[in-house]
């Protein structure tokens, strides 16, 4: 069995995406880990983890009217949504990715899992590609752009970045492209209690303040262990650049 209809559901009626695209048939794990590069390690971590694998929907322009875009760098002639049911939330960044390689074209993955008080969570993950070389249609992902976790009981301000109305449908990169911005704006909204203005290089700045709160950590640990005053004193005066620093790129 596919996805259920609770789940077809939340994105036919919830995100709104055209009842056209559905596809909704079962992937087996083996075929598609057969296409992955992985260690046997993480193939078996991979395949204890994944309950199903199920491709939902087919966005393309036969079923949607939004033009396909081609580029010498890029190709989006269509994008897959694929549920990915998983045990537990464990490892999900390395799923995520290690569908991703696996599956050469634009892909929005949506990876679910019950948590120990029985309620559904998931996270969307989408790429930046690259177009392969000598490739008439196939791409390959540069960077995974994960949300965070969602719970359906909470899911209002996801459901607002990303309901499909609102995504630019100029033409198919163009959409995708607007969901993943869509994505890190979520994102940097839940980290900093902020909007942004999903148009800007949203990714650019959640990386920086991620990359700021890891050197802020950093500081403050050397700072507690240092000895001597005057090495600690510049230790904390740097920590202090630092967080002027991340009041601006969370306002």
């Amino acid at each position: 069995m596919a996805i259920n209809e609770d789940k077809l559901s939340v994105l036919m009626k919830d995100f709104g995406f055209p009842k056209s695209t559905v596809f909704n048939r079962v992937i087996a794990k083996d075929v598609l880990l057969k296409q992955n590069k992985l260690s046997p390690r993480d193939k078996e971590m991979v395949t204890r983890n994944i309950k199903q694998i199920n491709w939902v929907l087919l966005i393309r322009t036969d079923n949607t009217n939004i033009h396909a875009s081609v580029s010498e760098t890029e190709v989006y002639r269509e994008i897959d949504f694929i549920d990915i049911v998983l045990n537990d939330s464990r490892n999900v960044n390395k799923i995520a990715e290690s569908i991703m390689s696996g599956i050469p074209k634009p892909l929005i993955l949506q990876l679910s899992w019950y948590d120990d008080k029985g309620s559904w969570w998931f996270t969307w993950a989408v790429a930046d590609y690259k177009r392969n070389k000598g490739a008439e249609n196939l791409m390959h992902p540069v960077n995974v752009h994960l949300s965070m976790p969602v719970s359906v009981e909470h899911k209002s301000l996801f459901l607002e970045k990303l309901v499909f109305h609102k995504q630019n449908t100029l033409d198919l990169g163009y959409l995708y492209k607007s969901i993943l911005n869509n994505i890190e704006a979520y994102n940097f909204e839940l980290n900093t209690g902020n909007a942004i203005d999903a148009s800007k290089e949203v990714s650019s700045i959640n990386n920086e303040i991620k990359s700021t709160e890891l050197k802020i950590a950093r500081l403050k640990k050397l700072a507690k262990e240092e000895k001597q005053l005057n090495k600690r004193m510049q230790l904390i005066k740097e920590v202090r650049v630092l967080n002027e620093k991340m009041k601006k790129l969370k306002n």
